[in-house]
């Protein structure tokens, strides 16, 4: 009997929420989560580097549009708990301590898009993953 295909999420109902409340208007998010390997040549390598797992660390950025009040939703250097929600059900998300890195304005001239704020932002803590991106490749 053949395998039926795996359906896949989209992110249309996605969201942003800051220190508890949800965002301006999204237009996307990333979050990068990565671990620092740490390169070794030993004796027993054959001269080839070798690779350890290390720290782990996460980064990210979103897209926001500014809202008609004019007040972006952070400032450069704030510290908050970040909520990366994958979709509209409020069950698959990441969530984690982080400071807001950068703020740029975007702003199209040409093309007269809304004006937006693109906001980076490093983990001050784990990313913890809820829902289907909180489940173990193999669980």
């Amino acid at each position: 009997m053949a395998k039926e295909p795996m359906g896949v999420l989209s992110g249309k109902d996605g969201s942003v929420w800051i220190g508890g409340q949800p965002a301006a208007v999204v237009l996307w998010w990333e979050l990068v989560k990565r671990s620092a390997c740490k390169a070794y040549v030993a004796n027993d390598t054959g001269g080839w580097r070798r690779r350890v797992p290390g720290a782990k660390d996460a980064s990210g950025r979103l897209e926001l549009k500014l809202r008609a009040d004019g007040a972006a939703p952070v400032e450069e250097g704030q510290e908050a708990t970040l909520r990366l929600h994958l979709d509209g059900t409020g069950k698959n998300y990441y969530e984690l301590p982080a400071i807001i890195e950068r703020i740029s304005a975007r702003v199209d001239i040409a093309g007269g898009e809304v004006i937006g704020w693109v906001v980076d932002f490093v983990g001050a803590g784990p990313a913890v993953g809820h829902g289907i991106v909180g489940q173990t490749p193999n669980g």
